[in-house]
């Protein structure tokens, strides 16, 4: 069955392994992006694009989206727009509270004005802060140690209170693990790429290597969104993803990473377990839910980066 997409934050890394995806599951999508930057190449990835900046609202926006919907499919809202620079973030309050809690307000009021049948949001791991237990989607001590987790987690809250009050809407929110393969725009592989091509003999890595988290493979995280998205119709839906292992350190990503190169580069280490301010040094997810209706990743952590850094120096 063909749907109306409407995806925020079009332009990344996990709206266009998305769309690209879904582009082949159904040439009749119909794919509307949403995103502040106008990228002439990405922007061609969608069937319309409008360039907006959630953090405001534009009430001739949703007028606009109208009237290229096709009125026989159900319009699925993909809120993926949000800050994804969390140490730039923890320096300056208004990233966050602008790019990921504005913008989720503002979409649930284009999803309310374009009647939408479901809302997809992305949350994150950092809604919990430290913790030394398997995160369940049931703990309710969440304590958030960055302006990122704080305003993700404001945002899980109002959209729960939009669920209460919208009969009509099925409410989704994952909680993501690290996200990884093509179109990478951030995140550890990202960076590492990026500083071994200015020295590459040369890598410097934030925090002193233990930093242990899971990873999983974009390829995955979308079918796991799919397979949710038709088995589990409650109107508000909350779902842990990730690999079904417990992780692995930046020092194995760090081994992996400097395997994919024939000469020797010097590793530095930093002193601290963390690699900035409102850096969670370990998580690891209970899975039992997702478990439940038989989502099952491909690959593990380790097979994650590994594909992940094969096919970028392919």
């Amino acid at each position: 069955m063909s749907e109306n997409i409407i995806i925020t934050g079009s332009n990344g890394f996990i709206a266009q392994n998305l769309i690209g995806f879904l582009k082949k599951k159904s040439k009749k999508n119909i794919i509307i992006g949403i995103d502040y930057n106008y990228n002439s190449k990405l922007k061609k990835n969608c069937d319309y694009f409008y360039k907006s900046d959630l953090s405001k609202y534009d009430k001739n926006l949703p007028i606009k989206i109208k009237t290229k919907l096709n009125n026989n499919f159900d319009i699925y809202f993909w809120h993926l727009a949000a800050n994804s620079d969390i140490q730039k973030g923890s320096k300056n309050k208004s990233i966050d509270y602008n790019n990921t809690y504005l913008s989720t307000k503002n979409s649930l009021k284009y999803a309310e004005k374009l009647k939408i049948s479901k809302y997809i949001f992305t949350s994150s791991s950092a809604v919990f802060g430290n913790s030394n237990k398997k995160l369940k989607e049931s703990n309710s001590n969440l304590n958030p140690i960055s302006n990122y987790g704080k305003y993700k987690l404001k945002s899980e809250k109002i959209i729960f209170d939009y669920s209460k009050k919208n009969n009509r809407i099925f409410f989704y929110i994952f909680r993501l693990p690290n996200v990884i393969g093509n179109f990478l725009t951030h995140g550890i592989l990202f960076d590492f790429i990026k500083k071994i091509s200015k020295n590459k003999f040369t890598l410097k890595v934030l925090g002193n290597g233990s930093q242990t988290k899971p990873y999983l493979h974009v390829n995955d995280l979308i079918k796991g969104f799919l397979l949710i998205l038709k088995r589990s119709n409650k109107k508000y839906n909350l779902f842990h993803i990730g690999p079904y292992d417990e992780g692995i350190s930046v020092k194995n990503i760090v081994k992996i990473f400097i395997s994919k190169f024939n000469h020797k580069i010097n590793v530095t280490y930093e002193k601290a377990n963390i690699g900035w301010k409102g850096d969670v040094n370990k998580y690891v997810y209970d899975l039992k839910k997702i478990k439940n209706n038989d989502w099952s990743p491909k690959y593990s952590s380790k097979q994650a980066i590994k594909k992940t850094l094969n096919d970028y120096f392919k």
